[in-house]
């Protein structure tokens, strides 16, 4: 098997359309200045300084300066500013 066929079936496997199909979370950074949070049940926290974002899987914590939701509709969140830190907490780890 050549490289070049390991690394379409990878890029197959991995492909986004695989994820947002099936509604799953899907969280893509572009450098540390824009953050997209596909399939997304709502804001729970909204600051220059942190944005909580709520999921079927858990919660989406972004933290940093100067953020600012830019774009947001039923299934797409974008968040721009300096992003210094995601986290994620799984549903089953959420008190309440």
């Amino acid at each position: 098997m050549d490289r070049k066929s390991v690394e379409q079936r990878l890029t197959e496997m991995l492909s986004v359309n695989h994820y947002s199909g099936g509604k799953k979370l899907l969280v893509e950074i572009v450098g540390n200045q824009s953050l997209l949070v596909e399939n997304h049940q709502g804001i729970t926290l909204y600051n220059d300084q942190k944005v909580i974002v709520k999921s079927k899987e858990g919660l989406v914590e972004i933290e940093g300066c100067m953020l600012k939701i830019k774009k947001i509709s039923n299934e797409q969140l974008w968040v721009r500013g300096d992003i210094g830190c995601v986290k994620f907490t799984e549903k089953d780890g959420l008190i309440g």
